[in-house]
């Protein structure tokens, strides 16, 4: 029996701490939800950047493309590249200037135009077609090594050049212009092994050409003909005798 001095019992249970999921959802939103919402707000935004630009970017190329094709006059071609840098339909405008140039034989304006080229349409399909004019041109100007620089760049880059075949030829005929027999011939036949089935060397016969000369160049050199003999000397022709005095007649 319980006196009065006695403290009542307690019946319940003691309240147990609550303990939080460490990885709910509600906890996560709560304490990156405004950093996820930014993010998702970025992406969105990024994708419609991404399609704006691709839609202006396809504005653009129809708009210089059917600009270029209207074009008639230097003048016309010029637009097209001030208005529309960097667009195929610039680049091409380029060239085309460059060939009007090389046709009046303004050949320092066709390079200037085939540098721009270069420097500005590297993705373009007729890059190397236009490195490889830049190289002609150089040639034209006396700048040999510069061209051969050019020319080298070229076949570094193989297949993916369509002018490759023919910048090893020049390289090749350069050789073979300074003198250096040997070198020229190693040349062509390498050109043979490295570009086999190439239609340009096929068709035209470049190669089987242009060992034969070679050839025959180094028997010239290795067995000239021998020096024509000097003429002989002509005897100097006699003086006339001094004509006869006619005895005067007797009178």
């Amino acid at each position: 029996m319980a006196t009065e001095n006695e403290s009542p019992q307690n019946d319940e249970a003691p309240a147990l701490p609550q303990v939080k999921p460490g990885s709910s959802t509600e906890d996560f939103l709560e304490k990156h939800g405004k950093k996820t919402i930014l993010l998702v707000i970025l992406a969105v935004i990024g994708i419609g950047i991404s399609f704006f630009m691709k839609a202006k970017n396809q504005t653009y190329i129809k708009e210089s493309g059917e600009k270029f094709t209207s074009a008639q006059t230097s003048d016309d071609l010029e637009s097209v590249i001030k208005d529309y840098p960097g667009s195929l339909a610039a680049g091409n405008a380029m060239l085309i200037l460059a060939d009007r140039k090389l046709s009046t034989n303004n050949v320092d304006e066709a390079k200037g135009y085939l540098t721009s080229f270069v420097k500005e349409q590297k993705e373009a399909p007729l890059y190397y077609n236009g490195l490889f004019a830049l190289g002609t041109v150089e040639e034209r100007l006396g700048n040999g090594d510069a061209a051969k620089k050019i020319y080298g760049e070229i076949v570094a880059a193989k297949d993916q050049a369509s002018t490759a075949a023919a910048a090893a030829l020049r390289l090749a005929d350069m050789t073979y212009e300074e003198g250096d027999l040997e070198g020229a011939l190693n040349a062509y036949q390498a050109i043979a092994k490295d570009f086999p089935g190439n239609v340009f060397l096929q068709e035209n016969g470049v190669i089987d050409s242009r060992r034969t000369d070679v050839n025959q160049s180094i028997v010239l050199r290795d067995n000239p003909p021998p020096a024509p003999e000097p003429p002989a000397e002509k005897p100097a022709p006699e003086a006339p005798a001094p004509p006869t005095e006619k005895p005067a007649p007797s009178e």
